[in-house]
């Protein structure tokens, strides 16, 4: 789907009363206050800002699973996961981490590598810990379009995995997870 397809599409089904929610999206990690409905557990587009805290001062991560020969952790502040192969994670599993993005990728791209498939997508990760799931097949560079970056992401849920509920983003495939009973979940 095109990007400016899925803004369209966001945009019919935004459920969001204030002109920031609007434009900027919801407030996913901190329950927005417009919300007049849970956060959409179904197959309708939701529009969710950017948390500028973790992004400009780093997430805090939590141990989610060992899967896939990798380690995944969650940022709970906003809903952010992040996958390290467990041969190159110097932490023993379960623990947490503080962690900067790696602003080299936001700005030129991730160099990623597949890390294997679930619910119909590849599954792609970045050294910067960054995951993806990209319909397509063999991809090496994902970056981020212009669209999230400066609008936020167009997600819709995927699925319930280990407590939380995934949601992806059909502009660039970046994934989040958000506890059960937070975030309107």
């Amino acid at each position: 789907m095109r990007s400016t397809e899925v803004v369209m599409e966001a945009v019919r089904f935004s459920n969001g009363l204030k002109l920031s929610c609007l434009l900027l999206g919801h407030q996913a990690a901190n329950c927005c206050d417009c919300w007049t409905g849970p956060f959409a557990e179904d197959r309708e587009w939701t529009h969710i800002r950017h948390v500028l805290s973790c992004f400009l001062g780093g997430h805090q991560f939590e141990w989610l699973i060992h899967r896939d020969g990798h380690h995944e952790y969650v940022c709970y502040a906003c809903g952010h996961q992040l996958i390290v192969a467990a041969g190159e994670d110097s932490r023993s599993a379960p623990s947490s981490l503080w962690k900067r993005p790696r602003y080299w990728c936001s700005i030129f791209g991730h160099r990623v590598r597949a890390i294997g498939e679930r619910s119909g997508f590849v599954e792609y990760g970045c050294a910067c810990g960054h995951s993806f799931l990209k319909r397509q097949h063999h991809l090496k560079r994902i970056k981020h379009p212009v669209t999230c970056t400066v609008l936020g992401h167009f997600v819709r849920f995927l699925g319930r995995r280990h407590g939380l509920s995934e949601y992806v983003c059909a502009v660039c495939g970046h994934t989040f997870c958000y506890r059960q009973g937070e975030n309107g979940v």
